[in-house]
């Protein structure tokens, strides 16, 4: 018998649980640029001459790429969530509208971050241009700033990290949004099964041949959070409930990841584990499950803080040079300049994201749910007896 999900009005079926994990990941990776900056033998490799308890809380925070998956994930689930509700039939009816939605949800924001960031760039990092990781900014000149403007700074590595040191993942997030449409369509007309099959051999068999600095298995990652929507919204027709198979697969992948994690692997061996980790935890909180943490994710200051995530992750960076560059002459040494960045800088990278967020991020959303809704519940579908109504 193939379960039914309750019939609930839009308002109640936005998962304030998604919220929160794009606040969790956005605050992960700020926190993670604060600790780059005051020990850069992170991203260099060369000997650490940070205090020793600096370097030991900054070592949780090494793993932005992760956060960035995980990104990915969140993406593909919303997107797909958003054609299933309210009776949705999970394919993009119109691909021009919706490109036009996803053009006014990302590019006003991105395009104001370009512009901030390209000016601290030049007024700031320049001037600190000869050491890591300022130098992985610059430079600053036509030909980065027309790769970001176009969206393509991700396609060669001397572009990516140019400017603002996050904004090529947006440029792979344009991208996926491009191939989605296709997807949905293909995930409705052929199953999860064939989707993933596609986004595996586009995702990881070409990943394995092209290199990994273009990072395709993120296309994977897209089309598993898209599955996992799906699957909640479009459950099996017959057997048992899928919870336990999606917890056990969830288990499993952050068991692999945690192991790739404590070996020097290549980022693909822990991001797609970790990817379907997250995925299988997004499809336990649609249906009602997840437990505890589904609830903590979806409390409200996380769920705040997700509301405003991507100003946060766009414009933390440029906020915590300037905060560096006006730090104060006490501030000489890894105790001082951690203390500083965390304590003084991150609070401002909050609230300055948050005020970017209502310039530039909240004019051009359309009218949206409440953010705190219930989470959806699924149960067994009824079927009519003969000669009734």
């Amino acid at each position: 018998m193939r379960r039914a999900p309750i019939p609930v009005s839009p308002f109640t079926e936005r998962l304030a649980f998604l919220e929160g994990i794009r606040g969790v990941l956005a605050l992960y990776v700020a926190i993670s640029h604060i600790c780059t900056m005051v020990d850069p033998s992170i991203l260099t490799g060369a000997p650490s001459v940070a205090p020793l308890w600096v370097r030991a809380v900054s070592t949780p925070f090494t793993h932005s790429h992760l956060a960035v998956a995980l990104f990915i994930v969140v993406s593909g689930f919303s997107l797909q969530i958003g054609l299933l509700q309210g009776g949705g039939n999970g394919v993009v009816r119109s691909s021009t509208a919706f490109f036009r939605r996803r053009a006014w949800r990302i590019l006003p924001a991105y395009y104001a971050c370009l512009i901030v960031s390209g000016v601290v760039a030049l007024g700031f990092t320049r001037t600190y241009g000869e050491v890591e990781p300022f130098r992985t900014y610059l430079p600053v000149n036509a030909e980065t700033g027309l790769s970001h403007v176009f969206l393509i700074q991700n396609l060669q590595p001397g572009w990516q990290y140019k400017i603002n040191g996050v904004l090529w993942t947006i440029a792979i997030e344009a991208q996926l949004y491009l191939a989605f449409p296709f997807f949905a369509r293909l995930q409705a007309g052929r199953g999860r099964g064939v989707l993933l099959l596609v986004g595996a051999i586009g995702g990881l068999g070409l990943g394995l041949l092209l290199p990994a600095w273009l990072r395709l298995w993120f296309a994977f990652l897209f089309v598993i959070g898209m599955a996992a929507a799906h699957l909640a919204y479009r459950p099996p027709l017959r057997g048992r409930h899928p919870e336990r198979w999606v917890a056990a697969f969830g288990w499993l992948g952050l068991f692999l990841a945690v192991a790739a994690l404590g070996s020097a692997q290549p980022y693909a061996l822990s991001d797609v584990p970790l990817g379907v980790a997250l995925a299988a935890l997004c499809f336990l909180g649609a249906v009602g499950g997840g437990g505890r943490l589904i609830r903590i994710l979806g409390a409200r200051p996380l769920a705040f803080l997700g509301g405003f995530s991507y100003s946060l992750y766009l414009i933390h960076h440029p906020v915590e040079q300037v905060v560096y560059a006006f730090r104060p002459l006490w501030v000489t040494e890894g105790t001082e300049t951690f203390a500083w960045l965390f304590f003084v800088g991150l609070p401002l990278m909050i609230l300055v994201a948050w005020l970017f967020s209502l310039a530039f991020e909240r004019p051009f959303l359309r009218r949206r749910a409440p953010r705190y809704p219930r989470a959806r519940r699924i149960v067994p579908a009824t079927l009519p007896l003969p000669g009734r109504k």
